[in-house]
């Protein structure tokens, strides 16, 4: 007796987009795995629907993958990307690593990260906004 199931994971992701424009002051990042993965697709778009409610003038949410789900090499230089060059002080990360966590954690200008795991606020603390799963 199986009974096969899967979770409704961008609802989540929905609540942490209004987190994230509620805290963000410039621009917000979010960094994926993949960009075809139509979970992560359905992840993003809530996300994107979530800035949206909240405070529409922070769209576009800019989107960068790092074409793996545990690249910590990868992901850095994604991460940096987003807040260097693009200017985002909020980056969301739905990867298998802190990365973005890390990074915010770092700087002392005010950036925050959103992060799919839950550990990811016993270690960096007051950088990361929130997280959807634990």
């Amino acid at each position: 007796n199986v009974i096969p199931y899967a979770s409704r994971s961008y609802k989540p992701w929905y609540v942490a987009g209004r987190v994230a424009a509620r805290e963000a002051r410039a621009r917000i990042g979010f960094l994926t795995a993949f960009p075809d993965v139509p979970e992560l697709v359905s992840v993003i778009n809530a996300f994107v629907e979530g800035v949206a409610a909240e405070n529409p003038s922070l769209l576009p949410v800019h989107v960068l993958s790092s074409l793996s789900w545990f690249s910590p090499p990868k992901e850095a230089v994604a991460v940096r990307a987003l807040h260097d060059l693009v200017g985002c002080d909020v980056i969301a990360q739905y990867t298998d690593s802190f990365v973005a966590a890390e990074y915010a954690n770092e700087l002392t200008d005010g950036t925050y990260s959103i992060q799919m795991h839950g550990r990811a606020t016993r270690y960096y603390g007051d950088s990361v906004l929130t997280c959807v799963y634990s």
